[in-house]
């Protein structure tokens, strides 16, 4: 870490003594890098390549297609981030926020030897029981508030991944195990703080500045970065939860599909699951598709709304337990993320996802996927660490708030779709992409939808905007991103603008 005086671009090349270190600093030709000359606090902290920290700085969950920086500064007051919207703007320098670095589009691989404005020194969390709130900053993850929210008898949806940021899902709509009982994440957000492109500090709420606030649910990541944003929270549903894993040969996808499909489009709210395909030698012998169930209520109303399911199937292992709710993270799909520590670990790894969505299940269309899935990991053992998922979330709370109030465009999706692959040898990338595209097609042609469309936060990067933000949103969102970032300097993350 060097902290400056002042740090000159002829000093650091000097300091690096490489042609790549000169052309990875061709954006900051024109302006030093020191705290002062950005106008920073004492205590924030500037890294470079050759900083000790500069590795576990920068890594991110996914190495492939990753955004690459020259420089990454970690501001420790909103004054810092307005202060170096305006010097990477004035210097014309690419910059990309970061939280818990867990986002996978390919689009922030167009960041090259940018700016990191690292905000995982914004990790206050409170929450308010009087007025039923949660109010947290921009650094903080989702396993930041399980406790705390917990520990004053509230609860609120979050994601699924405990290491994953808590405002940047929240931006793309966010959707959760509890939308059946509270919509999606956004639908939660009370308010932002946030810098916008000019350096500006605003608030957006439903009393202020309206419009920048229903885009912000939705299509956040195109308008500013966060550092303050306010929940509302409500008394637990249930202090205790159900959580209900059950690992199935492959050969019982079929009746695991007729069995989702059957709730059509009336799951019950309190229940939602969470499907993994995937090889585990260690907990299953090989490959295995596992059933992870939540029930926000009685383990007696639990057990008679999965009989269907075990009365046609017959599990190869299973673990059902009845846990306090902010235990549940850690404890479903057989305890993987097994506690706050090592739910962080694995960054750096070459991952590619895809994402999906549907309206209806096509059986054959999933027996045929598990089946050339269950190959593909098996034969190749350097794709073991991939995984599928099938994220089917009550919608009766997502449906009952109207269409209009927020970007957010797809609350008729029935069940999202991660397909989540990865690999050590760069020669299995190719067959990485060739499988992922053949098999994400086929899924947008039996989903139901048509034209398609997917929920923002699990775009791969090569998605059109209308099946990201749809056709009757796009317009009003392309007329405040020209009102709110006109030199388009938010743009990383499935830029609004790209015809």
């Amino acid at each position: 870490m060097l902290r400056a005086t002042l740090i000159s671009l002829a000093v650091c090349i000097a300091a690096y003594n490489d042609a790549a270190a000169a052309a990875s600093l061709q954006h900051f030709a024109s302006c030093d890098i020191s705290l002062a000359s950005i106008g920073l606090s004492k205590d924030s902290q500037i890294f470079f390549p050759s900083s000790s920290g500069w590795d576990s700085e920068t890594i991110r969950w996914t190495a492939y297609m990753a955004p690459t920086y020259s420089v990454a500064i970690r501001p420790t007051h909103e004054s810092d981030v307005q202060a170096l919207i305006k010097f990477a703007t004035r210097c014309n320098i690419p910059f990309l926020a970061s939280s818990a670095q867990h986002g996978f589009t390919t689009t922030l691989g167009q960041l090259q030897n940018g700016l990191e404005i690292d905000l995982s020194a914004f990790r206050n969390v409170s929450v308010n029981a009087e007025e039923n709130t949660l109010t947290v900053g921009g650094g903080v993850r989702f396993m930041d508030v399980f406790d705390p929210v917990f520990n004053a008898g509230k609860e609120i949806s979050t994601g699924s991944g405990a290491c994953v940021g808590m405002i940047s899902p929240t931006l793309g709509g966010g959707v959760g195990r509890l939308s059946g009982i509270h919509g999606i994440i956004s639908d939660q957000l009370l308010s932002v703080r946030m810098v916008t492109a000019n350096g500006s500090m605003v608030t957006a709420s439903e009393k202020e500045n309206p419009d920048l606030f229903w885009a912000m649910r939705g299509a956040g990541g195109n308008f500013g970065i966060v550092v303050e944003a306010v929940y509302q929270v409500t008394d637990l549903t249930s202090e205790y939860v159900v959580n209900m894993d059950y690992a199935f040969s492959s050969k019982d996808t079929g009746t695991i599909i007729d069995y989702l499909a059957s709730f059509g489009t009336d799951m019950p709210a309190k229940l939602s699951f969470i499907i993994e395909a995937l090889y585990n030698e260690e907990l299953f012998g090989g490959f295995a598709v596992v059933v992870s169930g939540l029930y926000n209520g009685p383990l007696s109303e639990a057990e008679r709304l999965l009989a269907p399911l075990l009365r046609n199937a017959t599990p190869i292992k299973q673990n059902v337990s009845i846990v306090p709710e902010n235990e549940l993270v850690y404890t479903a799909t057989f305890g993987s993320q097994g506690n706050p520590t090592v739910a962080c670990t694995g960054k750096g790894a070459n991952r590619s996802v895809f994402g999906g969505a549907i309206n209806t299940y096509d059986k054959a269309t999933y027996v045929s996927f598990v089946k050339a899935f269950e190959d593909l990991v098996t034969t190749k053992t350097d794709l073991r660490g991939s995984v599928f998922f099938i994220e089917h979330f009550s919608n009766v709370k997502v449906q009952k708030i109207p269409d209009d109030s927020s970007a957010y465009p797809w609350r008729n999706i029935t069940a999202h779709l991660l397909f989540n692959y990865a690999w050590k040898d760069p020669a299995n990338q190719q067959v990485v992409d060739q499988f992922g595209k053949q098999w994400r097609a086929a899924f947008q042609n039996t989903s139901g939808f048509n034209p398609p469309q997917l929920y923002v936060n699990y775009g791969h990067g090569d998605e059109s905007n209308e099946m990201l933000y749809s056709h009757r949103k796009l317009p009003r969102l392309q007329a405040l991103k020209k009102q709110w970032d006109p030199e388009n300097v938010f743009r990383f993350h499935h830029d609004l603008t790209v015809a």
